[in-house]
């Protein structure tokens, strides 16, 4: 059995009357109703509603083509999500290459660390 839904309270933020709700609810589509598209998964995670105002045809056309169903607006602010954190991660090598000042180490040094470091655990495995 489904969720029930405070229609009243529903409606009034949609600026439609409770019968066209309980109507478009029943009917599970949302051509009619205002720009404003809603939606809601049932997850066993909490989950938030969003409220997204949108051009009619823009909205229509998204619709129809699939593209507001709760699952691809998930995938979609994923990937979005994930595009923005490697951007960070570039945006901060970007900033680590251009601090000017010389290596903690040099690379003849860190040869010379891994190189003693080597010849330590040899002489430990052979005793």
């Amino acid at each position: 059995m489904g969720k029930r839904v405070q229609t009243g309270t529903l409606a009034t933020e949609l600026g439609v009357s409770r019968g066209q709700l309980k109507r478009k609810m029943e009917s599970h589509t949302c051509e009619t109703l205002p720009r404003q598209i809603v939606f809601a998964a049932k997850r066993g995670s909490p989950m938030t509603t969003v409220h997204i105002t949108l051009p009619d045809q823009l909205a229509q056309e998204a619709q129809r083509a699939g593209l507001l169903s709760p699952a691809r607006l998930e995938k979609w602010l994923r990937d979005q999500l994930q595009t923005e954190h490697a951007n960070e991660l570039f945006a901060a090598m970007d900033r680590m290459a251009a601090v000017d000042g010389p290596p903690v180490m040099s690379p003849e040094e860190v040869a010379a660390e891994m190189a003693a470091m080597r010849a330590q655990r040899r002489a430990k495995n052979a005793n």
